[in-house]
């Protein structure tokens, strides 16, 4: 398994694998890269432009993820990207479509579910 080679533990350590897991939703491989090393604050310049994991998987209206970083993993739910101003209510608000102005569904129960824990922007 590649969370235990040896050779691949610094990749699990030291990069944006549970981000990449968050925002895809698969909870389960964030889970098992946690419990190898990895953590779940870790970003990255050229995949995540530094935004944390709860910022993409609500960009991707990863729900599952986003309860599971807030619940389990105990991630701030008042987490800020760019320079400090947005937070998870704007990374979902970034996702709408540029034709409608609107935000598929997924994101929609995702924004829900952040504003019942008290996300505010």
């Amino acid at each position: 398994m590649l969370c235990t080679h040896p050779l691949a533990r610094g990749l699990v350590e030291a990069s944006s694998a549970v981000g990449w897991a968050c925002y895809t939703n698969r909870v389960e491989m964030a889970k098992l890269l946690v419990a190898h090393g990895a953590s779940v604050r870790k970003t990255d310049e050229v995949l995540f432009n530094r935004r944390p994991p709860l910022i993409v998987a609500a960009e991707n209206a990863s729900l599952l993820a986003c309860q599971w970083l807030v619940d389990d993993m105990g991630q701030d739910i008042h987490v800020k990207y760019n320079s400090g101003q947005d937070g998870v209510i704007a990374a979902i608000e970034s996702a709408r479509d540029q034709s409608t102005g609107e935000i598929g569904p997924d994101h929609v129960k995702c924004a829900r579910w952040l504003r019942e824990r008290g996300a505010l922007s």
